[in-house]
């Protein structure tokens, strides 16, 4: 991340969160009580970190100030502090990265449960179940958010604050990888097979 000509490396660490210094490798700032086994990518957006991970008893979703400094562990009791704008104890992401698209965040948990947030503030818009495995992060354009479970299937649901689903596609075969967007492609990588889709 980088502002103001400084930049900071975010480490989704296990034990605790940090943002570095780039140039130094100075710790800037750490935060603890994520998840044990953090595989989500941090998120820039709305200049804000957007980080979550789900794994042992912690599985939250933290929004972090990119000016954070010291340890801004928040308190047992709260969400927020002078640094974390908003943040959920309980529903962060095992595997995937949240997806931040026109205001809203879009979180899929590996069980099928997708919660979208209003990305600034954290209130929810809506919860939907898929009812199967995930471990492909969500990706968008044009409008449309695509969710690719491990069976193969292709949830295709139109972005914005109500859930409503345009369409539900089988690639016929596994899928773990997520979606790459090039051009107006879609491509996907499933246990036999790279796919492009205009």
């Amino acid at each position: 991340y980088s502002r103001d000509g400084k930049t900071q490396v975010i480490a989704n660490g296990y034990y605790q969160i940090c943002g570095y210094e780039f140039e130094s490798g100075k710790q800037i700032w750490r935060l603890s009580n994520g998840g044990d086994a953090p595989a989500p990518t941090p998120v820039i957006a709305n200049d804000l970190i957007y980080l979550n991970s789900a794994h042992g008893i912690f599985s939250p979703i933290f929004v972090v100030k990119p000016d954070a400094k010291g340890d801004i562990t928040l308190a047992s009791d709260s969400t927020k502090n002078q640094y974390i704008v908003w943040s959920v104890k309980h529903g962060g992401a095992y595997m995937q990265t949240p997806l931040i698209y026109d205001g809203l965040l879009y979180n899929l948990n590996i069980n099928g449960q997708l919660t979208c947030y209003d990305a600034l503030t954290g209130e929810i818009r809506y919860k939907e179940s898929f009812k199967e495995a995930f471990s492909a992060s969500a990706v968008a354009a044009d409008g449309k958010i695509y969710l690719s479970s491990e069976s193969g299937n292709v949830y295709v649901i139109k972005a914005g604050p109500r859930y409503k689903l345009i369409s539900k596609n089988s690639l016929k075969d596994n899928c773990m990888a997520t979606p790459a967007i090039s051009g107006n492609r879609l491509f996907f990588r499933t246990q036999h097979y790279v796919i492009a889709i205009e």
